[in-house]
Formats: C-alpha cells, structure tokens, sequence
C-alpha cells in the first residue's frame, strides 16, 4: 500500500508511550505496519542512572525487524545524554515520519539509564 493520503484520512490515532531501556540492546520504539504511516510528534529522553554517569545514545530508523540492518539511518547517534537531564529529541517543529513497514529504534550505551515518553500519531486511509 502507498503511503496514506493525509487528506482522506480515514483513521487517526493519537498515542503517548513511555518506555524504559533496561540494557544495552536496542529497544523497538515503533513499527508500522503496510497499511499505515506513524507521526512522531514529541520524543523526550531522561538519563535517571541512580550513580554519577553519562549515557550516550543511539536512535535509528530502519526497514526491517533486524537491528543491524544496512538500511538503518540515525536521527542520533552517540549523543551524551547527563545525568538527571532531559532531552526533546523531536518535537512538533521537527516531526519524523515513519513510512509503511519502517521501525524506530534506541540504543542506551550505559543499560537501564534511559527512559522517556514518545507521543504519535497512527494514521490510516
């Protein structure tokens, strides 16, 4: 399916999802399915590490279910996220699209320090 006509939406779904990293595997933020397209409309990143340390971070889009896939491309990469700090990666004057059949993805290099919220809209024709 192509992607959806914003004009004659059919469906539109509004979601706001906190997550958590809880190691150093990348975490599947999203995914989208071929009938629809996702609106990211806010991602906020807080490091609540409970010692003194930085984390750096990694977030990607991707075509596939695989993590180290070759089509993956990086809103962030290693950007160091301080202790006690939030972060507005995306916000609504910077809004990602995810097309039909794409995944977003975060990595936390420290493990279990990352947590946030992401807000999106599910659209479907």
């Amino acid at each position: 399916m192509s992607d959806p006509n914003i004009a004659r939406l059919g469906n539109l779904q509004a979601k706001n999802v906190p997550f958590r990293c809880t190691n150093t595997d990348p975490l599947l933020l999203l995914s989208t399915t071929s009938a629809q397209t996702i609106k990211i409309n806010s991602l906020y990143i807080t490091n609540t590490n409970e010692c003194s340390k930085h984390t750096a971070i990694r977030v990607y889009i991707n075509d596939g279910l695989s993590t180290e896939d070759t089509s993956n491309y990086h809103l962030v990469k290693d950007i160091v996220v301080p202790l006690r700090t939030t972060l507005i990666l995306i916000d609504r004057e910077s809004v990602v699209y995810l097309r039909p059949n794409q995944y977003l993805w975060i990595v936390d290099a420290l493990g279990d320090s990352i947590e946030g919220v992401i807000n999106y809209d599910i659209m479907r024709e």
